[in-house]
């Protein structure tokens, strides 16, 4: 970011317009944009947090497949009995 900012700067350009900066969400990476760009608004790229949310989903599901306690497989896929008429409904 400093290399950047150091072009902009040999080329006319000013680094206190940089609006937005894009980035990875490694804490080095989110650090750079504020050291270079104070008045850049810092948007992390859509990869990594769904990679985030993945990896976070995954893991409960682990947890909750570990903790919970286990149903039997068939009755878990298998349809419910068909309902049986009472005395009272007619014959279809």
């Amino acid at each position: 970011m400093a290399a950047f900012r150091a072009y902009l700067s040999e080329h006319a350009g000013k680094p206190t317009r940089v609006a937005a900066v894009v980035c990875d969400m490694s804490a080095a990476f989110l650090a750079a944009p504020a050291e270079s760009f104070p008045k850049a608004a810092v948007t992390v790229d859509r990869f990594h947090v769904v990679q985030v949310f993945t990896t976070a989903v995954e893991k409960v599901r682990r947890a909750e497949g570990t903790s919970a306690p286990r149903k039997c497989y068939a009755a878990c896929v298998s349809p419910p009995p068909p309902r049986q008429p009472s005395a009272a409904e007619p014959f279809p």
